[in-house]
């Protein structure tokens, strides 16, 4: 980290409540965090950025709106996951601190409002491109197994009608063996 940044989060730090700076200076908060982390199977990368948003919200960086949303951007979850662990760190880490927090983020709002003025209007542009809409897929129940089978693992693939004859492929043409051994083998001794 630039110094910079290390002195902003130092001054910040010594701005917080009490019982807040203690839950971040804690031994065992990146221990709990690794705990959330592993319960919930994140990789060790998400489990930093777990922490990292965690602090960023216990700094008064960041606010705790949109705390899930965040966690599931940057550590690339699902929703229900997010949510678990959202859930996870608000019990372990944030519970305890919650009224210090909610004094820590009505100030930083009160800090960052602008003064009242007259909005200007809002005009929306119409888009100019069509949306690009799909084609739609082929239902599975036309399909035989071959072709479920393949469609699953590349591209849909119509449905043959089940009264169009079948043409076979013409079979590849053989390559016959003339070799006998391997000649990149090894002589026998």
């Amino acid at each position: 980290m630039e110094n910079n940044t290390v002195e902003k989060i130092k001054a910040r730090i010594a701005e917080l409540p009490q019982d807040v700076q203690d839950a971040i200076l804690a031994n065992d908060f990146d221990e709990r965090i690794a705990k959330i982390g592993q319960a919930n199977r994140l990789h060790i990368d998400q489990i930093g950025s777990l922490g990292d948003e965690t602090m960023l919200i216990m700094l008064g960086f960041a606010s705790s709106e949109g705390f899930t949303e965040r966690l599931q951007k940057n550590l690339h979850l699902y929703d229900e996951q997010a949510t678990t662990i959202t859930q996870a760190v608000n019990n372990e880490i944030f519970l305890p601190i919650r009224e210090s927090m909610k004094k820590i983020h009505s100030q930083e709002a009160k800090k960052e409002a602008p003064p009242v003025a007259t909005p200007a209007p809002v005009v929306v542009a119409e888009p100019t491109v069509a949306p690009i809409v799909a084609a739609a897929p082929t239902p599975a129940a036309k399909m035989d197994a071959a072709d479920m089978m393949l469609s699953q693992k590349t591209v849909s693939i119509p449905a043959q009608k089940p009264d169009t004859p079948v043409t076979p492929t013409p079979a590849a043409p053989t390559i016959s063996n003339s070799y006998k051994t391997d000649p990149y083998r090894e002589p026998a001794e």
